[in-house]
Formats: C-alpha cells, structure tokens, sequence
C-alpha cells in the first residue's frame, strides 16, 4: 500500500527518495514541516492549486492524468514549454508548445512567471493560466523550488511524490535540485510501484481535506 508522510516526518533535507521515516496511518493529523509552512499557503481555501513534485520517473504526469479522470471537477495547470510536443501530446492541453523567442519575450514582458531550464529547455507557468485557480480546484505539475516564488500568484499546497531509486537508474543533477527541495511541500506521497490507485486515492484525499466540500466528494468518479 502506498505510503503517506508529512514534511515533518522526513529524513534529512536533500537526502536520497528513500529517506524517509514514519509513514503516517490514514486518518491521522498531519502538519507541516518547518519549512513547509508559509504565509502564502492559504490552508482551508476553498479553491488553489494543488502541485504534484518529484523527480523523474516517479510518476507525475500518470498521477496528474489519473486524478482528472476520478474527479472532473479538479482542473489541469497546463504549463508553458520550449521542448519538442511529443506525437501523443495536444497543444494547450498536454503544454503549451512555443518557441524559445516566444517563451523568452513572455518571460520579459511578465507574463510567463517562474521560468526554469530543465535538460536544456524551458518551462514556465503563464499568468493567464494561473488566474484559473482563483475558479477551480486545479492540479498541476511543477518543480518544488519555484513554489515559493508561485505562491505570489495563487495560493497553493505543494505534494511530492517519491519513489525508491532503482538500482540502475541514474539520477541527474536536475532530479537532485529537486529531491533537495521536497521539503517546501507539505505532504509527501510514496508512489510504490504497481500502486497507483493506492496512491491516486492518497492525494484525492488530500485534496478533498483542504476542500472540504461535500458535493466534491459526492460527485467523485468510481475508480
């Protein structure tokens, strides 16, 4: 089953996905950690964004995917990249696709916000896009480390999700900025592998938490 901790309970900052302690029994009361906690963090509203973490390969995107589909009313964040669209990925649904000249003079005129070089391209978050989670309940998946320049924008709860390193998997020097800033979300979600309901159903409860609305869990899809 997957397992479920609060920043308070992990390891030591920076440590490898593994370095976690006490993993928490459903139902039970979880706070920040220290550095988790922030002013911007607007815990009990209604309607943020909810943002996914993790490094590569932990499952993100899957996550994302399946949570939209148990719950129509949460919103995808459909972020801003330079990156090549992929052949099974939609334009301004999977991200919005621009060129670099694009992104840059978005960038300078204020309008895509937080932007980041990820294995040689660009990502950024627009503030059109952001201005939906004044609306909806909106999950997206974005890096740990610009959360707190995010909060500026919208309130939002930051969930990383870890997974064990494999034996052979190599980890980049990207993916260690990463796990080095897990500790700036508020929950962390061990994603066991061939899991993946166990863990979609952990993070629809966090979700459903902050919301604390009723017909948003009334009108939750069966698995």
């Amino acid at each position: 089953m997957g397992r479920f901790l609060s920043a308070s309970h992990r390891g030591e900052k920076g440590g490898s996905d593994d370095s976690w302690t006490k993993p928490l029994t459903k139902g039970e009361n979880v706070h920040p950690g220290k550095e988790a906690s922030t002013p911007g963090e607007n815990v009990g509203r209604s309607v943020m964004l909810y943002a996914l973490c993790g490094r590569s390969r932990v499952g993100k995107t899957t996550i994302q995917n399946r949570l939209l589909q148990r719950q129509p009313l949460l919103e995808r964040l459909v972020t801003t990249t330079t990156r090549p669209r992929r052949p099974e990925e939609i334009n301004h649904v999977d991200y919005h696709f621009v060129t670099e000249h694009h992104f840059h003079s978005e960038v300078q005129s204020g309008q895509i916000v937080c932007p980041i070089c990820y294995r040689g391209q660009w990502y950024g978050t627009a503030r059109a896009d952001l201005a939906t989670c004044a609306r909806k309940e909106v999950v997206g998946v974005l890096r740990p480390d610009k959360l707190l320049a995010l909060q500026a924008y919208t309130p939002l709860l930051g969930i990383a999700l870890i997974r064990p390193v494999e034996a052979n998997q190599t980890i980049s020097p990207d993916d260690l900025i990463i796990v080095a800033h897990h500790h700036r979300c508020r929950y962390h979600v061990v994603n066991v592998s061939g899991e993946l309901e166990q863990t979609v159903e952990q993070v629809l409860g966090i979700i459903h938490a902050h919301t604390g609305d009723q017909l948003w869990k009334q009108t939750r899809l069966p698995a």
